[in-house]
């Protein structure tokens, strides 16, 4: 952009095949600016540059010039130049490990086996649809395979699209060889005439992965194992798994995906606040023998159906507030609404993993953990909580370390962090936090003294203390979630020996279902009677904020707030735990021994009548659901 001295020529390479952009940090008159950020020494322009490609690596020139424009105009100015203008608009990196040189993609119909590929319709085309194949390539043209139910559907999609959408009718089972072999023969000839103006045989993508990891079994008899197999001779069809590609893609959510999560979640609180915990505490009240699968049956039942007329007609004020909220802007839709997966309904020590039936036994009123999930309109949400009756001051204090860290890890996750960073700092932070509130067991903290040296006694302690969280804390602590609920190459692991999962950076606009929980926690009580050990959890669904955002609030609560999309459900200690009355037991035992010296049995006292069915009294006036 700067005028071209007295003598000077432009010299920019006249070819097709090699694009050069300069970026400018500064002037002639000028010099660069070296400075402290982020822990680094390191120039203004290098350290935001980094940081940059780090969040946003689909970022093009342009968008990379005003972004370093707001952070560092102070100091230095910013030029680009190109050999052609058309480069400054094309990302600045092509990660060719997603996508490869793909010149076309097939989508095979989805399936209940794989719920991904229904993702990703909704994602490209706003429906599933179960018995169509379509085929992207990449001059922007889009052809359907369809059943001749589905074709006027997908007629519309010629009205809200630029791109060139054609539709073809296909009679006959998706399943059936001879139409699969039809509609391979129809994208064999389109990819035909594409390939001779291009002089060589396309690369297909293929994104049949379940999770983005691996290649489809090329056994299957798949449309796009038939359309490489049909290329003509002399030109070669080369297969690339472009799956992990999509996924990086759909993580990226925008202002309407986000709106439809945020909706999604309020959904999930407030059937955690008002169907789930309510139908616990229920039981609880009455003392009523209940399996834990039949009380998941009917949460995932509540979810489907309309909001129960009670909680619509209520007249607490806080109730018709959650109500409104959970209607506003949808109405009580059930065809847009239904499970992420099966309600978990968890007690003791017995732990279910997601999509899982829960427990046949009873539940039990000591631990309770209850996780449930919305999907509305495809995008999914997920929160969980544990009841907790007849705490003690050990089971009170290891929640709050729970409750601490969760929001800890909560705050940091921000756009650019490494999954592997955040992993390392929530560990680091709960060793702290074990340590500094002396949580360990008796008999471990013998074991330390054993050592006489106080630097051989800390470093004992560290140890006793990893070995703690090795055993206790559960290492799954996140995964991003949108149209699908989970998959394995976006979880979130502690000590993660993967290395894809280890290197993934939090993208701006992803969401997370963050969950703390520790399994297996033996009680630090000195009664004689030893007590069954416990697991407690948390889980929230939480958007990802700007890296500057925040970065000046110290506290939690403040940050956890405004990121939390789930956080109208509390999490307090005050909120979820309940406390029998004592002197329920001492009348049972009254009326027994009464019974035992002959009194008639007509005979009872009004008090203990009373109180035989005593409810729980909890630690605070409103009922958790408020």
């Amino acid at each position: 952009d700067q005028p071209l001295p007295a003598n000077g020529k432009v010299n920019a390479p006249d070819t097709k095949r090699i694009n050069v952009v300069c970026v400018g940090a500064a002037v002639d008159n000028q010099t660069a600016k070296q400075v402290v950020q982020g822990g680094l020494e390191s120039g203004i322009f290098t350290y935001n540059f980094a940081q940059l490609e780090k969040t946003t690596p689909k970022m093009t020139f342009k968008e990379l010039e005003d972004a370093l424009k707001k952070k560092i105009e102070k100091y230095q100015t910013i030029q680009l130049t190109a050999s052609d203008a058309k480069n400054l608009t094309q990302p600045i990196v092509n990660n060719k490990e997603l996508f490869g040189d793909t010149n076309a993609i097939i989508l095979n119909p989805s399936s209940t086996q794989n719920q991904f590929i229904g993702a990703v319709q909704i994602w490209l085309m706003g429906f599933e649809f179960p018995s169509t194949y379509v085929l992207i390539t990449k001059d922007g043209t889009v052809d359907f395979a369809s059943s001749k139910r589905n074709a006027p559907v997908l007629s519309n999609l010629k009205d809200v699209t630029t791109h060139r959408v054609s539709i073809k009718e296909f009679e006959g089972k998706k399943e059936s060889e001879k139409r699969k072999d039809e509609i391979a023969t129809w994208f064999s000839d389109i990819l035909t005439t594409k390939e001779n103006e291009q002089g060589s045989g396309f690369i297909i993508g293929d994104i049949e992965s379940k999770d983005g990891k691996g290649k489809s079994d090329s056994s299957d008899i798949s449309i796009t194992n038939l359309v490489i197999k049909k290329n003509i001779e002399g030109r070669t069809r080369q297969y690339h798994n472009v799956s992990r590609g999509v996924i990086e893609a759909m993580r990226h959510m925008d202002d309407p995906e986000l709106k439809l999560m945020l909706k999604s979640s309020t959904f999930s609180w407030f059937y955690m606040k008002h169907i789930a915990i309510v139908k616990i505490e229920k039981l609880a009240e009455e003392n009523k023998a209940q399996t834990q699968s039949v009380v998941s049956d009917a949460i995932s039942q509540a979810i489907g159906a309309e909001i129960p007329k009670d909680l619509k007609e209520s007249k607490k004020k806080k109730t018709k507030e959650d109500v409104s909220k959970a209607l506003e802007g949808s109405g009580d839709e059930i065809d847009f609404r239904d499970e992420a997966f099966k309600a978990k309904v968890e007690c003791g020590n017995a732990h279910v993993e997601y999509f899982q039936s829960s427990p046949s036994n009873n539940i039990e009123f000591d631990f309770c953990r209850l996780e449930l999930g919305v999907r509305y309109r495809g995008y999914c949400s997920a929160i969980g909580r544990t009841l907790i009756f007849n705490p003690d001051e050990n089971v009170e204090m290891m929640y709050n370390v729970l409750l601490d860290l969760h929001k800890y890890q909560i705050s940091i996750m921000k756009e650019g962090n490494r999954y592997e960073d955040i992993g390392r700092d929530v560990k680091e932070h709960l060793k702290s936090e074990l340590i500094k509130k002396n949580v360990l067991k008796e008999k471990e903290k013998t074991e330390m003294k054993k050592d006489g040296d106080e630097d051989e006694e800390e470093d004992s302690k560290d140890k006793q203390t990893i070995k703690w969280i090795d055993q206790h804390f559960d290492k799954l602590i996140a995964f991003e979630v949108g149209l699908i609920f989970i998959q394995d190459s976006l979880k979130m692991v502690v000590d993660d020996e993967d290395e894809l999962r280890k290197s993934t950076h939090i993208a701006k606009g992803s969401v997370f279902v963050v969950r703390t929980a520790f399994k297996n926690v033996e009680r630090n009580t000195k009664a004689k009677k030893k007590e069954k050990p416990y697991s407690l959890l948390l889980s929230d669904t939480v958007v990802v904020q700007n890296s500057d955002d925040n970065k000046d609030e110290k506290d939690f609560e403040k940050i956890v707030e405004k990121q939390d999309f789930t956080y109208n459900c509390s999490f307090k200690l005050t909120n979820i735990s309940y406390k029998f009355d004592d002197e329920e037991e001492e009348v049972k035992e009254k009326q027994k021994g009464s019974e035992k010296e002959g009194k008639k049995s007509g005979e009872k006292d009004q008090k203990g009548k009373e109180r035989t069915s005593a409810q729980p009294q909890r630690q605070r006036p409103p009922p958790p659901a408020t």
